[in-house]
């Protein structure tokens, strides 16, 4: 029976350890990070690993490949990827080019995770960008402005849809005006529910039929003064029925600090707060048993969440030859510089 669990990968390939635990205790899914990805044929050999483990071809392999400085996939296997910044700035000026570069951009991250066999990403980020918060988002947001946010966003979304990856929007109802990062601490966000519903919410309802959504490791006082949104019930019910989100959520990663890193306290109260999918991406092998131990069977309500949303799996192998993915991002960096020197 398969766990509502998202788990890492401790290297490059599946240890005999690994594989004995997953036997017994069967996680949904695993997500990948710089330290499990060399290049294109090492990752599509794990991926076809864990494939054969969960006997799921359509099993959630998941990564963050935003681009900036959140890449799991880079150099010298895979090219750079501009930040959402980028797209946002240029969209002052240009929106129209911006857009036409995003599409570009978003096509060609999808080819990187077809290639593999990669088929769920965390992105895109849906946070607002401002001058007194936190720097853990920064250049993640697209912008400080919800309208540019949302349309930008949405072509990410649709071009990831379409080449049947599932996206991830995060980090819902947004970590924008976070003072410290949620790795380390637990942020607290004292805007008033009119201020948040002008703002900070508005990319997330106006992409609300997105098939995933990451909550926020935030306190946000206007919505349950006592727990982050992770572990709050009063939050979730509130994203529910004011976003009016039929998706998947799932959680930030429940080995931050944010949430005070005790497994037993962490994992219950998410899902009894109505989190579908935990998701604790680092850690060591006893930390992902204990969270397995901790999660409950898949039920029917994700089953058929799943089966509404998640994107089949797919690879198509370069057999050496660069992918035109590497093309297609030059021309991306080499138009926004145009672009950016122009204005």
């Amino acid at each position: 029976m398969r766990l509502a669990a998202i788990v890492g990968c401790l290297g490059t390939e599946l240890t005999k350890a690994e594989i004995e635990l997953y036997q017994k205790m069967t996680p949904l899914g695993f997500i990948l990070f710089k330290k499990n990805c060399i290049n294109p044929a090492q990752v599509r050999a794990l991926t076809s690993q864990i494939r054969e483990l969960l006997a799921d071809d359509k099993a959630p392999i998941m990564i963050d490949q935003e681009g900036g400085e959140v890449i799991r996939m880079g150099p010298p296997g895979w090219p750079d990827i501009l930040a959402f910044s980028e797209f946002g700035e240029l969209a002052e000026i240009n929106y129209n080019l911006a857009v036409k570069l995003l599409k570009l951009s978003t096509q060609a991250v999808s080819e990187e995770l077809k290639e593999v066999g990669i088929n769920v990403i965390a992105s895109p980020c849906l946070d607002l960008s401002y001058k007194f918060a936190h720097k853990v988002i920064g250049k993640r947001s697209f912008s400080a402005n919800p309208d540019i946010t949302s349309r930008l966003a949405r072509q990410v979304v649709d071009i990831f849809l379409s080449n049947k990856i599932t996206p991830i929007i995060k980090h819902i109802p947004g970590h924008g005006r976070a003072l410290v990062d949620s790795h380390f601490a637990l942020p607290e966000v004292k805007a008033s529910l009119d201020q948040l519903e002008q703002t900070d919410f508005k990319p997330f309802l106006r992409l609300n039929r997105s098939p995933w959504a990451m909550t926020a490791h935030i306190k946000y006082k206007s919505l349950d003064a006592k727990r982050a949104v992770t572990l709050s019930k009063k939050a979730l019910q509130f994203i529910r029925k004011y976003f009016d989100y039929q998706g998947i959520l799932i959680s930030d990663c429940i080995s931050m600090k944010a949430l005070g890193g005790n497994f037993s306290k962490i994992v219950p109260p998410a899902f009894a707060a109505g989190i579908d999918i935990v998701l604790c991406s680092q850690g060591s092998l006893a930390d992902f048993a204990e969270v397995l131990k901790l999660s409950p069977v898949i039920n029917k309500k994700l089953i058929n969440r799943l089966n509404l949303f998640q994107s089949p799996y797919q690879t198509t192998a370069s057999d050496g030859v660069k992918p035109d993915y590497w093309r297609a991002m030059e021309q991306v960096k080499k138009e926004l510089k145009l672009a950016i020197l122009k204005k």
